[in-house]
């Protein structure tokens, strides 16, 4: 479990001193927390799955990209960088990042699978493709591989 992962590594992280590492796992952490507060006030008691944590740490990489992204646009590398340094410390508990090459493939296949041929079609091949790259992929990177592919 991911989660089981992620509180051994704060441990470890507290017990080597690396205080930046330990509070960028903890806001993870509390990331992952938040989110069982909230199903619980949806009346959902089940602690959270696998898929469920990798949707919170999606979820914190991409607000991180879009911190990193501002702060670059404002001439201020120095704060990017300790974004992309926390997106570094994030990925390491989600799954490999799928290829290129991979991604163009399974896009095509759901192409072909759900006979896509314009933009409304988007959401079934959308659906055809999210199981199998969870946490794999950015869902921006894969929209726009499948409107290019669709020719829009």
């Amino acid at each position: 479990m991911i989660k089981e992962q992620l509180t051994e590594k704060i441990k470890e992280s507290m017990k080597a001193g690396t205080s930046d590492r330990t509070n960028i796992l903890r806001l993870a952490m509390n990331a992952i927390k938040n989110r069982e507060v909230e199903n619980r006030g949806k009346g959902i008691e089940v602690e959270l799955t696998d898929d469920d944590v990798i949707d919170v740490l999606m979820k914190e990489v991409k607000r991180r990209n879009e911190s990193a992204d501002v702060y670059t646009q404002a001439g201020r590398q120095e704060l990017a960088d300790v974004e992309i340094a926390e997106v570094a410390i994030i990925k390491e508990f989600l799954p490999e990042a799928i290829s290129a090459e991979e991604l163009d493939k399974v896009v095509t296949a759901a192409i072909a699978k759900t006979e896509a041929k314009e933009i409304k079609d988007m959401g079934k091949v959308m659906a055809e493709i999210n199981p199998q790259i969870k946490g794999r992929a950015d869902s921006k990177t894969v929209s726009d591989l499948i409107k290019n592919k669709l020719g829009l």
